[in-house]
């Protein structure tokens, strides 16, 4: 193969120019368009054909199977991206294979994407996961026509979503977020109980009196560790961080996410290892966290910001099951932040992103979009419209009202109670004298 040598010539029935090679063993030639008039552009694709054939990479699409596909889509398109995109783009991939058993990828077609949507459904997934695992395989299938490794992209037929359907979750309550830091105790003691639960039955029973033992050393342990991890709460409460993001917020570390102090309006350092987006920001943070942040003394403002404690004592770094502990204490607090189903097994509880959630609410009243945006460190603002900066209509009618009420320009004949009903305005207009 190293002795091949694409070359470009034009064509005299085609606009665009011709990369060639003729095979050194057959003698065959073999032809593909540049799709491109430029003859340097032309050579560039030459140059990158003649490398993959050296390179054994290039193989005709017609004889690509679905297993060589998905081994190159792993290996180099999904090499430089984050752990859970790899995760969640693998998972579809599994459920396509199962659904769908695909054989060579030429043949994948509209039917077979119809036909794996279909299953989904059957398998009672919601519209917002069903549209979450066709986006990640019309990703793939984007990355293998870009190789021409694949001529068209099959249709993909997207569900229309409704944004409370999308939420995973919603904004909670004050009073709820006071609820779930009561409960840190009973959602450390769960989590401890679900993380050490055995595989196979033990060799022996433990006593009552040694089981009542352990319950009340892993409960004093409990308690003395909650406050590290109300303050974890107290932190993303007020700063809309996700968990991830909070747990690497230090004071002085460059390599994670670092609090910075030294400019005219306090920020948060992000590399781009470290955020959402990949690149590396400087993101503005609200008043109220800067006055938590300060409430730390100067002296020791060093290390992380957060530090959960553990069962040994030390700071919890592990982000899964610091999540677990969260959503337990939510379940202990009876948070109910969407409705599945009537059981509490298909009831979604409070988890730390619904702290996010709550921040996103409380700032969407007080702050446009734009700067919403930048507050929660989305890539587009159509996101921040989608999930974030949906007013309640009555909410928005409240303001309206009230200015008209303090410009004195509110029309008599409008009623401006809030508690007056439909029906009692249709009496008093019924019965003027009353």
């Amino acid at each position: 193969m190293s002795e091949i040598k694409v070359k470009v010539t034009k064509s005299a029935d085609r606009a665009a120019l011709v990369a060639y090679y003729d095979d050194p063993i057959t003698g065959k030639r073999h032809k593909r368009s540049t799709e491109t008039e430029n003859r340097k552009e032309a050579e560039k694709f030459a140059a990158k054909w003649e490398q993959d054939l050296q390179e054994g990479r290039y193989k005709a699409p017609s004889k690509v199977t679905w297993d060589e596909f998905r081994e190159r889509l792993e290996t180099e398109y999904l090499a430089g991206k984050s752990r859970a995109y790899f995760g969640a783009m693998c998972s579809t991939l599994n459920a396509f294979e199962s659904a769908c058993r695909p054989q060579k990828l030429l043949a994948v077609s509209d039917v077979h994407v119809r036909h794996f949507a279909q299953v989904l459904r059957r398998e009672e997934k919601s519209e917002a996961t069903i549209a979450s695992y066709l986006k990640h395989l019309r990703a793939a299938f984007r990355w293998a026509l870009k190789l021409d490794l694949v001529a068209k992209l099959p249709k993909f037929e997207l569900p229309t979503i409704d944004n409370d359907e999308a939420a995973k979750g919603r904004p909670i309550t004050e009073e709820e977020f006071d609820r779930l830091c009561s409960k840190i105790v009973d959602g450390l003691l769960h989590a401890v109980s679900q993380r050490g639960a055995p595989k196979l039955p033990p060799k022996r029973t433990l006593s009552q009196h040694a089981l009542q033992e352990r319950r009340d050393k892993q409960t004093k342990w409990a308690t003395k560790a909650a406050p590290s991890w109300a303050r974890l709460l107290k932190g993303l409460w007020m700063s809309g961080l996700r968990l991830g993001e909070a747990l690497c917020l230090t004071w002085d570390d460059d390599s994670q996410i670092r609090v910075d102090l030294t400019g005219r309006r306090p920020t948060l350092s992000m590399p781009a290892a470290k955020n959402k987006r990949r690149k590396r920001i400087e993101c503005p943070i609200t008043p109220d966290f800067v006055e938590f942040l300060l409430e730390t003394p100067e002296e020791s403002r060093t290390g992380f910001v957060f530090t959960p404690l553990g069962k040994s004592g030390q700071p919890v770094r592990d982000k899964d099951w610091v999540s677990r502990v969260i959503a337990s204490a939510g379940h202990a607090a009876g948070i109910k932040v969407k409705l599945d189903g009537e059981t509490d097994e298909a009831t979604k509880f409070a988890s730390a992103h619904d702290l996010r959630r709550s921040f996103g609410a409380r700032w969407a009243r007080r702050v446009v979009p734009a700067v919403l945006k930048e507050l929660m460190r989305h890539r587009s603002v159509e996101t921040t419209l989608k999930y974030y900066a949906k007013q309640d209509a009555e909410a928005i009618a409240d303001v309206v009202w009230q200015w008209t009420s303090q410009n004195k320009t509110v029309p008599s004949f409008v009623p401006t109670s809030p508690k007056s009903t439909s029906l009692e305005r249709s009496k008093k207009a019924a019965n003027p004298c009353e």
